[in-house]
């Protein structure tokens, strides 16, 4: 059994990681007047140069100077073969799994849908590891008395932070900035909070609760259903991408990875050579990344396995929903059982992607337990 869900999961990485050269209305590779080119390793906008593709037809190059992926279509490509049973074959190439009720290939589907599915779960708890990691890992390591803030720094990083609110907010609310300049001036705030710590690091201080406030932030966000929320905000960004959207499932998914990693860090930051890191002289903060972070980080596989499948789920609600980039062209598991949300009859449309979807996500909760009692 562990051999076979590995070599599963394998397949779903290298058919994600593939996909261009699997299913794709272009060429991998052909040859037009005496210059080669590689559409398949592009994004397809500028890689021929003058060539206008309305005047290149795949099918007149001979097949000397052509090199075609195994499935001649894009998951996106809509023909007039509108709702064909799996095996049909036309003018264009064999359907081995049929179309879909607007003409779309559910097979060039199902393989352009792996890779979002794969990026959406993995950047999603990259995500959530980097937040979760860092609050939990404080929070576990110095608890609610030896965090102490400077006195003087509290009020200038309190005014920031509400500059920062407002602008992610009321700014964004009245269009005031683009995105890019939201962004530069968010770095900005950071960093300039940062300076502040750093120039009145000296002086009084006062013991900070990090350990209550993680916490508490940790369970107001999981009172948060994640499905009702991403679909307000969903509707808010007006069809956020497919990074957007993993972004969003990542943010609303660290309270896990935080309360793992504070378990992790409350046992270790009272081990012997964590006392002793500390007895040589060396700061907190080189303590707690250099010597007690690395060794919390063992159900780090664990937590991105079970993370994964949950975001790979939302992301298809979420498409199934008509959200999360469908009118970019973008096609997921969830839009092709979109697709056939209508035409139930058709059901090679919302069998294999609902298989595909159940056997990824069953494959990673499947590691996750495993990874569970290995821990």
């Amino acid at each position: 059994m562990p051999k076979l869900t590995f070599y599963t999961l394998l397949i779903l990485v290298l058919v994600g990681a593939f996909s261009p050269f699997l299913a794709n209305d272009k060429p991998i590779w052909f040859r037009y007047q005496g210059n080669q080119y590689f559409p398949a390793l592009n994004d397809y906008r500028g890689v021929l140069g003058s060539i206008h593709w309305k005047k290149v037809s795949w099918s007149d190059l001979p097949e000397s100077d052509r090199i075609l992926p195994l499935i001649p279509f894009s998951g996106s490509q809509t023909t007039m073969d509108v709702a064909l049973p799996p095996g049909s074959k036309t003018s264009l190439g064999w359907h081995w799994l049929g179309t879909d009720k607007d003409g779309r290939d559910v097979l060039a589907g199902l393989i352009e849908g792996t890779t979002g599915a794969l990026l959406v779960g993995v950047l999603a708890m990259l995500v959530a590891l980097l937040i979760g990691g860092l609050l939990g890992g404080v929070a576990g390591f110095y608890g609610d008395a030896q965090l102490r803030i400077p006195v003087l720094s509290i009020f200038p990083i309190s005014f920031i932070l509400l500059g920062w609110v407002y602008l992610l907010t009321i700014s964004r609310a009245a269009d005031a900035f683009g995105s890019l300049e939201k962004v530069g001036l968010s770095a900005a705030a950071f960093g300039l909070i940062g300076l502040i710590c750093w120039i009145f690091r000296k002086g009084k201080s006062l013991p900070f609760p990090i350990d209550l406030l993680v916490m508490r932030i940790a369970e107001v966000v999981e009172t948060v259903p994640k499905l009702i929320f991403l679909l307000v905000v969903s509707q808010l960004l007006e069809d956020p991408s497919t990074s957007t959207l993993a972004i969003l499932i990542g943010i609303f998914s660290w309270p896990g990875t935080a309360r793992l990693l504070r378990g992790e860090l409350i046992k270790i930051r009272n081990a012997p050579y964590v006392e002793a890191a500390q007895q040589l002289g060396l700061s907190d903060w080189v303590v707690f990344t250099r010597h007690a972070l690395p060794a919390a980080l063992r159900p780090i596989a664990l937590i991105f396995a079970l993370g994964a499948g949950q975001a790979v789920l939302l992301d298809a609600a979420l498409t199934f929903l008509n959200l999360g980039g469908n009118s970019m062209g973008r096609v997921s598991w969830g839009v092709l059982l979109q697709s056939a949300r209508y035409s139930i009859g058709l059901v090679w449309v919302w069998l294999s992607p609902g298989l595909v979807l159940v056997l990824l996500s069953s494959v990673l909760y499947y590691w996750s337990e495993r990874l569970t009692l290995n821990n």
